[in-house]
């Protein structure tokens, strides 16, 4: 639930930057069910969360990730030496 209304507030705060108008049209932004913004394609099934890389938000998530996967690369990695 936190991190639902921390992606929230990023959203908000993004539609004052001067490129949101951008980001809707290219990346065809629409609501979801839970009132988050969600990048709309071609493909139907899940769609990917809107989360403008420039808020500080999208930084800690990437870090978080980052950290997670214990500084993966991006391929997985099955713990047998090659």
């Amino acid at each position: 639930m936190q991190q639902h209304l921390l992606l929230k507030r990023a959203q908000d705060n993004s539609k004052r930057d001067e490129q949101f108008e951008d980001h809707c049209v290219h990346l065809n932004l629409q609501e979801n069910a839970v009132g988050l913004l969600e990048c709309r394609g071609r493909i139907q099934g899940d769609y990917p969360i809107y989360l403008p890389d420039s808020h500080p938000f999208a930084e800690k998530m990437v870090a978080e990730a980052h950290i997670s996967t214990l500084h993966g690369g991006s391929e997985p990695h099955n713990g047998k030496d090659s």
